[in-house]
């Protein structure tokens, strides 16, 4: 076979099925279009000119690609047993190959149901008083920089506050990002992990135009430094070792401590279960996983560390990015502000749980943070607000330059 043809053996897959989509090249298949625009704008791009549902393709390897909400609903939920596993992508790295994101069949539901339960509505109360205490110390920055008149950026505040609350939950670490300048190399190792880099292109690209290569070689996503850094930020000889020596370990209440419980019970943690779990309402429920509740799941340190890890990854930048926006949106919109001020307000500074759980989960986590804000600064737009916003190519949410706004005491 001429190499050309084993490069583009599959590029009439889609267009055989009569469905649409932008056109395949050798050895990128269509990832090429990262390169042409930032990933929010490609995927509105496609949307537009392909429709609900089209094909691209992983190199060689075809894919589907859904923007219809009833027909995500059916495969994320109703049928989802049949798309459980992702891309199997083994980079030799624990740190990254033993998290829930990247184990597939058997493993992933045995992690799965022991993970799953610490997210429940009771142990994300009870994790409730640390986001608080982060959102405190963010109040203080803030009421400094509204006194003295500075301007505010915006994402880089709402990432010390979410580096603040995952170093607390996922590490057992307590920062502050915000006054402590010591304590920045935490945020610039995290922010090396979400930021592109040609680690991250190699580990994506050779599975896509080489899928047996990876077998062979053993390419980490992550710099040496970057591993280096979190492995010694939960170090097995510290942290994880003291907690597992401590008699009284209960008093902890943070998503660490209740992976360290999970290493010494099996996958049935219905004795944990909350009477009013969210979990059956986001995720939905699969025969699959009641299959292994009888299982005894064997998590190493390296599990545990993975787990928190994924914490990071999965919910530094998504959460900052939700925050800065919602803020920005408020700059730009008063009238909206000012609702959202007197709708807070009117719960008289009880921002417990329970009153935040009342409100739309989706914008619960950014509530959360907002109710204590929008009581005590107003935010505007200043000369350097940038409207609209505009995305960094090659990355998923970065937007080009920071996000600027006045904020000022009420």
């Amino acid at each position: 076979m001429h190499p050309n043809s084993y490069f583009t053996r599959t590029f009439n897959y889609w267009s055989s099925r009569g469905i649409p989509g932008p056109k395949p090249v050798v050895l990128l298949g269509t990832i090429w279009q990262v390169f042409t625009k930032s990933i929010p704008e490609l995927s509105m791009h496609n949307y537009q000119l392909y429709g609900k549902v089209y094909g691209v393709f992983f190199g060689t390897r075809p894919m589907l690609v859904v923007a219809d909400p009833e027909l995500i609903k059916e495969i994320n939920i109703r049928d989802f047993h049949n798309f459980v596993d992702h891309n199997d992508i083994k980079t030799g790295d624990p740190l990254q190959d033993r998290s829930l994101f990247n184990l597939m069949g058997d493993e992933w539901k045995a992690m799965r149901s022991v993970i799953s339960p610490t997210f429940s509505s009771g142990k994300m109360r009870a994790m409730h008083p640390i986001i608080t205490d982060c959102v405190h110390r963010l109040d203080q920055y803030l009421e400094t920089k509204a006194i003295n008149g500075d301007e505010l950026d915006v994402k880089r505040a709402m990432g010390n506050l979410t580096m603040d609350v995952i170093a607390s939950c996922a590490f057992g670490t307590q920062i502050d990002t915000h006054n402590d300048h010591k304590t920045h190399e935490f945020v610039e190792n995290a922010r090396q992990v979400i930021r592109g880099n040609w680690r991250i292109w190699l580990v994506l690209t050779i599975p896509a135009m080489f899928p047996k290569l990876m077998d062979y070689i053993k390419i980490s996503s992550l710099s040496p430094s970057v591993e280096t850094f979190f492995r010694s930020a939960v170090s097995i000889s510290t942290i994880i070792a003291r907690r597992k020596s401590e008699i009284n370990s209960g008093k902890h209440k943070d998503y660490l401590q209740l992976i360290l419980n999970a290493q010494n019970r099996s996958a049935d943690n219905s004795e944990d279960q909350d009477i009013d779990d969210l979990n059956e309402h986001i995720f939905g429920t699969t025969d699959a996983l009641n299959d292994q509740k009888s299982r005894k799941v064997d998590m190493t340190d390296d599990d545990v560390l993975a787990s928190s890890f994924l914490f990071l990854v999965a919910g530094y930048e998504t959460t900052a990015t939700l925050l800065s926006h919602l803020i920005y949106e408020l700059s730009v919109n008063e009238k909206c502000q000012q609702r959202l001020y007197e709708e807070i307000n009117a719960f008289d500074g009880n921002y417990s749980y329970e009153s935040i759980a009342r409100m739309p989960f989706a914008l619960m986590e950014a509530k959360t943070a907002v109710a204590h804000l929008i009581t005590k600064y107003r935010f505007k737009r200043t000369a350097n607000t940038a409207v609209p916003l505009k995305y960094k190519k090659f990355e998923f949410m970065l937007t080009t330059g920071d996000i600027h706004i006045g904020i000022e005491k009420r």
